[in-house]
């Protein structure tokens, strides 16, 4: 289901407003698993102190309602999209893993990322559902970047999308909030994972197809 979509409407999509606690139960209803992507991945960031405020606010609010929604409606499983610029605020040259703490740039869209994360591992302390929280590298299409300088940072959409399909099927046992990164794994990857890289926490199988490195 798309909220506050931009394509013509379709046979299973629900526009709304997650800024309206209303739209967000009707969002929900009747759903087992929800993907989340905030607004802010798909839109330009903020350039003024109005944007900057309405950005910082759609990224709680509506991350609030919605969980607060899920939680009512008895879903089990949300894979919630954010970003790896929450961790954009470490020295360029450090590898940083999940087991570091986040570390956000001082900017509105950075922020929001992060306290979008915040509120969804807080409200998950009082329920029984699954949260899997995939921080997202730099998404773009390949057809888009053909002739650019090379960024270590590039994700392909499609590598993101099927990151959201296998984050469907895991449910770690030590912890029903988990996050993990969703970057490339060249040998220049800024934010590896050690959920997807490593024997012993290889419970996702995932693997980008794409390699902009090659």
């Amino acid at each position: 289901r798309l909220i506050s979509g931009r394509s013509n409407a379709r046979k299973g999509i629900v526009r709304g407003n997650l800024l309206d606690p209303t739209e967000a139960e009707k969002a929900v209803a009747g759903m087992d698993a929800l993907v989340y992507i905030p607004r802010s991945l798909t839109t330009p960031a903020p350039t003024s102190p109005e944007e900057e405020h309405a950005e910082l606010d759609a990224a709680t609010r509506a991350t609030y309602h919605l969980y607060m929604a899920a939680i009512r409606a008895g879903v089990k499983k949300i894979m919630h999209v954010s970003s790896l610029s929450v961790m954009e605020g470490w020295p360029k040259d450090y590898i940083v893993t999940e087991i570091w703490s986040p570390c956000p740039a001082p900017s509105a869209r950075s922020l929001g990322f992060y306290l979008s994360e915040e509120i969804s591992r807080e409200v998950t302390r009082e329920s029984e559902m699954f949260v899997t929280c995939l921080r997202m590298a730099t998404l773009v299409r390949e057809k888009d970047v053909i002739g650019q300088p090379f960024n270590p940072t590039w994700l392909e959409v499609r590598d993101a999308a099927s990151a959201c399909r296998f984050a469907l099927d895991w449910e770690p046992h030590w912890s029903r909030w988990i996050r993990t990164h969703i970057a490339p794994k060249h040998p220049y990857a800024v934010w590896p994972s050690l959920h997807t890289s490593s024997s012993r926490h290889g419970e996702v199988k995932w693997d980008p197809k794409y390699d902009f490195n090659a």
